[in-house]
């Protein structure tokens, strides 16, 4: 069984697992244009998103877990993230795969509980994420590949990489 998790939006990622929880493949979300242009909106690239889940399906069953959008900073990220949701939604029920959707708050309560005194230890689920991927897999980089100057871990692949275990070991 393969088990792929997918973080959600357009600074999401993608990360599929194999049934010993080892990372088979990993991915930034692909998304159009590369940059953004101002006044001009980026959407999830269905094609190569498929293509990918496609390499998965041939390598075996698989069962996705898609993060759903919950908070957003404006109306515009909202209906972007929902964009990007339903896109990536349909791409996968078009594939016929096995799909669960979660919310952050779910996923996360089974990897980690938010300290009392988080804002005042600067504690972020981010920065927990982040732990936790690097504590259960070790020697795996996080950084985005389409910018090869980068030193920030991709947040989405981390997540994706978690709401893939979740998955894997607490939704059956």
């Amino acid at each position: 069984m393969i088990y792929i998790g997918i973080d959600n939006g357009l600074h999401g990622g993608m990360v599929a697992l194999n049934d010993d929880g080892k990372i088979i493949a990993k991915a930034i979300m692909p998304i159009y244009p590369k940059k953004k242009v101002k006044g001009e909106r980026q959407f999830v690239v269905e094609r190569d998103l498929c293509k990918w889940l496609k390499k998965l399906k041939a390598q075996g069953p698989c069962k996705v877990c898609l993060e759903r959008p919950t908070f957003s900073q404006s109306a515009t990220a909202a209906v972007s993230m929902h964009d990007s949701f339903g896109t990536t939604r349909t791409v996968i029920k078009l594939l016929g795969m096995a799909l669960i959707e979660v919310d952050p708050k779910h996923w996360q309560a089974c990897f980690w509980k938010k300290p009392k005194n988080s804002n005042e230890i600067g504690w972020t689920t981010k920065n927990q994420a982040l732990r936790t991927v690097n504590n259960n897999w070790l020697n795996i980089n996080w950084l985005n590949p389409d910018k090869p100057k980068s030193r920030t871990p991709h947040d989405g692949m981390i997540d994706a990489c978690l709401i893939a275990e979740y998955r894997r070991r607490f939704y059956e």
